[in-house]
C-alpha cells in the first residue's frame, strides 16, 4: 500500500507556488492574464493541449490523495480540486470558445483584483501547507 502521508500539503504547497507566480506575473505585468485568454481563444491546438493536460494533472491529483473517507479537510480539498480539474479539461475540450467567454467574463478588466485575490490565497495555502510539512 502506498504511504499517502503529506501527498495532499506537497500539493497544495505546488498549488500554492503556482497562484503566487501566476499573481506576481499579473500584478507585474498588468492585462497579462486578458492578453491570455484572448490568444487562448485564437489556437484551438493550445486549448486541446490545455484540456489533455488539465484532464491528466487532475486525474492524477484525484487519485494519488487518500480516499473521500480521510475525514481531513486538506485531503478533500485536494481531491476535489483535482476532480474540478478534470471537470475544467473536459469543459475546454468540449466548449473551449464558450469557456473562454465564461472567463473573459469573470476576468473583465479586474485582473489586478483577481490577481491580489489569488495572491492571499496562495499565501494562505502554502503557510498551511508548511505549517502541516513541518
Amino acid at each position: 500500500m502506498q504511504d499517502t502521508t503529506q501527498t495532499s500539503e506537497w500539493i497544495m504547497l505546488l498549488m500554492a507556488v503556482y497562484a503566487l507566480g501566476a499573481s506576481a506575473g499579473e500584478l507585474l505585468r498588468p492585462g497579462s492574464w486578458a492578453a491570455m485568454l484572448d490568444d487562448f481563444a485564437k489556437a484551438r491546438a493550445t486549448s486541446f493541449l490545455t484540456g489533455m493536460v488539465l484532464i491528466a494533472m487532475g486525474g492524477a491529483i484525484y487519485l494519488v490523495t487518500p480516499p473521500w473517507g480521510s475525514g481531513d479537510w486538506v485531503d478533500i480539498l485536494i481531491k476535489v480540486t483535482g476532480g474540478g480539474m478534470v471537470v475544467e479539461g473536459f469543459a475546454v475540450l468540449a466548449v473551449a470558445e464558450t469557456f473562454m467567454t465564461f472567463s473573459r467574463r469573470i476576468i473583465g478588466n479586474g485582473g489586478r483584483g483577481w490577481a491580489a485575490i489569488s495572491l492571499v490565497m496562495g499565501a494562505v495555502l502554502a503557510a498551511v501547507a508548511i505549517y502541516r510539512i513541518a
